[in-house]
């Protein structure tokens, strides 16, 4: 028997956004293929979609990249008629209307296949310039700009994963940055500072890092002061935090952004918490720590396998150290989208697992809960007289479980089931101090409990 508690009581933080996305279902701008699709993206809630490799290779050579918006980098900066808005313009208002947010990559799409040729990767030939002409597309975004918006985006992210280049392992195929290190971190420097300085209300970013998996492998305490390592990766992190703090400086690091593609829950948290104690090590305790790319591996795609998987991870980061966790990626054509089929681009079961922790997302306040089985996840959340509870069976057996609500009186349960025959459909279940149900092997199950007041509960941290 598994035994799970819910304490009604106690309220530890908000739930966060663990359901962000990068790139949009969709293959077509035509009208009604882009609804079909997007409609998608309201139904499960999803909170932020990061605009990265949107497109396809080289950003579709109209979407997002600063090179397919800023074709020339010899033109004026300062001319509206210099930029080519259009698609990305489509892009976001389509985003707006279904009420998805924006995180904004600042930069270019990964160039595949490189090793024939390198189009995008050298850094730019006048970094002021560069950070000019991203001022340029906020203010566009958010103030109109040339014909623009208002939309208010605050995540800004410069560039990604700078840190593959040709002298590390896997270049052969993905290579992001064509300079030194330091020229990023001065790249970096000239950005932020001057995008902070002309807009202080956004929050600036990086530098996507392609991982820290070294904390993991060498075993590195996550309170650990280690700032070198056998890993050009893990040296990089450190060096990026001395930069930006060299000589009493603090150059502006709104969120430190970084990748996994680990597919166990306990490493990401690793991870997690050894990045935020660093940050908070190098002066930077309210820096937002964001994973904006994860994913637990594309082999198990369209199983319950992989449903449990990222649902487990889901509810690891929100107990983690993690400000917000984004997806890789929606994508129809893309290998790394776990949620639709890529050739009818239906949902699959996975996409239901977004849905789930949407439910909890949606009840804002998290609730203390305990599970004596460290291979089911869970996480709660409570709000106006409703509690919620979700579960992944990360285990190929099934499990019963016992789920029991502490301090409040629950007058109805219902469950909704993410298993081989059902995908997210809801059905009332008994409570007589407490549910007994059944948790299938790879099984997601999402449990709303009514009851008296929540959300009063002191807050505890």
């Amino acid at each position: 028997m598994t035994n799970i508690t819910v304490d009604a009581n106690v309220i530890t933080g908000k739930i966060r956004p663990m359901h962000a996305v990068c790139n949009v279902p969709w293959r077509s701008c035509a009208e009604e293929i882009e609804k079909d699709y997007m409609k998608y993206y309201k139904d499960a809630g999803i909170p932020y979609c990061r605009f990265h490799d949107m497109g396809g290779r080289f950003g579709g050579c109209v979407y997002v990249d600063i090179p397919n918006i800023f074709r020339d980098f010899n033109a004026d900066e300062n001319d509206p008629a210099n930029y080519d808005f259009t698609f990305t313009d489509w892009l976001i208002n389509r985003c707006a209307e279904y009420g998805v947010k924006i995180f904004y990559r600042l930069g270019i799409t990964i160039e595949n296949d490189n090793f024939l040729k390198h189009y995008r990767t050298d850094p730019p030939a006048d970094f002021g310039k560069w950070a000019r002409i991203c001022e340029h597309v906020i203010a566009h975004y958010n103030e109109g700009w040339a014909n623009g918006f208002e939309r208010n985006i605050i995540y800004w992210e410069i560039w990604n994963e700078p840190e593959v280049r040709g002298d590390l392992p896997k270049s052969g195929d993905e290579q992001m940055w064509n300079g030194s290190d330091e020229e990023y971190f001065r790249l970096y420097e000239t950005a932020a500072t001057h995008l902070k300085k002309r807009f202080p209300y956004i929050k600036v970013g990086g530098y996507s890092s392609i991982g820290l998996y070294e904390v993991v492998r060498i075993g590195v305490s996550i309170d650990q002061n280690v700032d070198h390592a056998p890993s050009k990766l893990f040296n990089f992190f450190h060096n990026f935090l001395k930069y930006l703090t060299k000589d009493g400086k603090r150059v502006p690091l709104d969120f430190f952004s970084w990748h996994s593609y680990a597919s166990d829950p306990k490493q990401n948290a690793v991870m997690s918490e050894y990045i935020k104690n660093q940050l908070v090590r190098y002066g930077y305790p309210d820096c937002e720590n964001v994973n904006s790319e994860w994913n637990p591996g594309t082999a198990n795609r369209g199983l319950l396998t992989d449903c449990s998987n990222i649902a487990a991870n889901m509810l690891s980061f929100q107990k983690s150290m993690l400000d917000m966790a984004i997806y890789y990626a929606l994508g129809i054509s893309s290998s790394y989208n776990g949620l639709f089929h890529p050739f009818t681009c239906k949902p699959l079961k996975a996409y239901y697992v977004f849905k789930a922790f949407n439910e909890l997302y949606l009840l804002e306040n998290e609730l203390r809960s305990d599970c004596d089985d460290e291979n089911v996840y869970i996480g709660a959340a409570g709000k106006d007289g409703e509690i919620g509870l979700m579960a992944a069976n990360r285990t190929d057996e099934d499990k019963e479980i016992t789920v029991v609500i502490k301090d409040r009186a629950v007058t109805a349960a219902r469950v909704k089931r993410i298993d081989e025959d059902h995908s997210f459909e809801g059905s009332p279940v008994e409570y007589s101090d407490g549910v007994t149900i059944k948790l299938p092997a790879r099984a997601v199950y999402y449990f709303a409990f009514e009851n008296g007041d929540v959300g009063s509960g002191k807050l505890c941290v």
